[in-house]
């Protein structure tokens, strides 16, 4: 195995397509960011580490090439070693904890407290050899931390074909209400990630841990099999008779709900699941491109999660990891109480706001979009995504966030109900999390948090990112831009501009497409649809909405 390392982000970037204004205010100096190489020498590796938390505050869990081999005991100090140098770690408040190295044990020893270590045991069989504290040490952890989400050390040996993988890291553990336990690699992606997850989730559920391994079957088919009843949430939109849509991935089934509460399943690819979604007519796109597809049964969780899933498969409501520390609790509890619909104050009588001025609405539902992110973020495999490193659109969250609220987005903060169960949904329900209106001051900060490459990114023929942030902050009040952020999880996280409302007095809408170009809009085809609008922000105005 070879050793992990923090992706070097390129110095240089794609040639930069013509019509996209460069220097200046937007110019954007590259740089590579130094990489933290973590050898299997646990004292340099921990060194190292320590420079990274000091200059940034955090450093992730990695996995590294196991020093011991899990089928012997031998070398406790050198395992404890290894994983206190692959741990997680975070300065001041925060992070999930970590199972210590002298949990349940008494008299002197060598563990960091000066007491003995904690016990451990090797657990065999369908290709996985596997080390960690004795699975009955941890459930008694678990159910003494509250619980809780916490971080695991394991060592493991691991069949990849022809040849085995030997690692040493950490899994982190979430207990579900209901018995079992929900378990995801931290710091080690892919397959080997996967099957070392649900080793663990098998010997920590079994009844007797010893033969667990053995028993269990094929650990990829038990994690797909996992997910594919875990089913996905649905999102509403806006239409007349289309209450709401969603899709899972696991399953490849598309769902909808009528404003009546009927539920209906579809097989179809992912792609079309988005043109619904995205399209300013969700219903008449619905019976378009959906209707007459294969039929699927689906159900929906009535009792748990508000989950739709499909009607072969038993469900298994999804576990979210708690929050990793009392600062993070209390964040969320402001984030909840913001969602519950934070009543802004009243706009006092007087004369009509300016032209161009945005009114907040009587009631504000918010998301933290901070939080979106961290959340997210933390269920990252790689570092390095397609546009950038993973988590760099965090940088936007000041500018952006008040884009994202119900003043701007008020469709995608509604309730519906399906029997007696009342769901509320937010924005940023699903991977995607949307925005409307970002124009002048807060437009120029996401352009200058961008990098050349991410400016120069265009969403369907519409103009560049950049672009479209620069005219927004070119011309406040005439210019504002929208579209959506795709989340940290994915390795294609970005931010993406999917149009523009212009507040011009063009007679016509092919006058709206040539006002767009006056604007330095630089679109590379005609939007897919004009439409005349009043937003809710601006109350008694008129803007053409060129959506791409």
């Amino acid at each position: 195995m070879t050793t992990t390392t923090t992706p070097r982000i390129p110095a240089t970037a794609p040639r930069v397509p013509a019509g996209v204004r460069e220097g200046g205010q937007w110019t954007t100096t590259e740089r590579d960011e130094s990489a933290v190489q973590l050898t299997v020498d646990p004292a340099r590796a921990l060194r190292e580490r320590h420079e990274q938390l000091a200059a940034a505050g955090f450093v992730p869990a990695v996995a590294l090439a196991a020093r011991q081999d899990p089928r012997t005991t031998s070398g406790i100090d050198a395992w404890w070693g290894d994983h206190f140098a692959s741990a997680e770690y975070r300065a001041g408040e925060g992070g999930y904890p970590q199972m210590p190295d002298d949990y349940g044990t008494t008299g002197d020893g060598n563990a960091l407290s000066g007491a003995r270590r904690t016990r451990r045991m090797r657990y065999s069989g369908n290709g996985v050899e596997l080390r960690m504290p004795a699975a009955a040490v941890v459930r008694r952890f678990a159910t003494e931390n509250d619980g809780k989400t916490f971080d695991l050390p394991v060592t493991a040996e691991i069949a990849e074909g022809t040849s085995t993988r030997q690692v040493a890291g950490w899994v982190r553990v979430v207990p579900r209400p209901a018995g079992g336990y929900s378990v995801a690699p931290v710091g080690l992606g892919g397959d080997t990630g996967v099957r070392l997850a649900e080793s663990v989730s098998a010997v920590l559920e079994a009844r007797r841990p010893s033969l667990a391994l053995r028993q269990i079957g094929d650990l990829l088919a038990r994690r797909r099999e996992r997910e594919a009843g875990q089913g996905a949430a649905l999102r509403p939109v806006d239409s007349s008779w289309v209450e709401a849509v969603g899709y899972d991935e696991a399953t490849g089934i598309m769902a909808m709900q009528t404003q009546r509460g009927d539920l209906y399943g579809h097989q179809v690819s992912r792609t079309r699941f988005e043109q619904v979604v995205s399209d300013a007519s969700p219903g008449a796109q619905f019976n378009r491109i959906i209707k007459g597809n294969t039929r699927a049964a689906v159900a929906r969780c009535e009792s748990g999660c508000g989950r739709f899933y499909s009607a072969t498969k038993a469900h298994t409501c999804p576990v979210t990891p708690s929050a990793p520390s009392t600062q993070r609790i209390a964040q969320n509890a402001a984030a909840r109480a913001a969602a519950a619909a934070v009543t802004a104050p009243a706009v006092p009588k007087g004369p009509a706001p300016a032209p161009g001025a945005h009114t907040p609405a009587g009631t504000v539902i918010a998301r933290d979009v901070d939080e979106w992110q961290d959340r997210h973020l933390r269920r990252r495999d790689k570092q390095l995504g397609v546009y950038g490193p993973a988590g760099y659109t965090k940088a936007l969250t000041p500018a952006l966030s008040q884009f994202t609220t119900s003043t701007y987005v008020p469709n995608l903060y509604r309730s519906f109900k399906v029997g007696d169960q009342v769901t509320q949904l937010h924005n940023g329900d699903s991977d995607v999390m949307r925005f409307e209106g970002l124009h002048g001051k807060k437009a120029m900060e996401v352009g200058r948090a961008l990098t050349a490459r991410q400016r120069a990114m265009r969403h369907a023929g519409a103009p560049t990112t950049g672009a479209a942030l620069l005219a927004s902050a070119r011309h406040p009040g005439k210019v504002e831009a929208f579209g959506y952020m795709v989340a940290p999880s994915r390795e294609d996280e970005r931010l993406a501009v999917g149009g523009v409302l212009l507040f011009d007095d063009a007679p016509d809408e092919q006058a709206a497409i040539a006002a767009a170009a006056e604007y330095g809009l630089d679109a590379v085809v005609e939007p897919q649809r004009v439409q005349r609008v009043e937003v809710p922000w601006r109350p008694g105005e008129k803007a053409w909405r060129l959506t791409w």
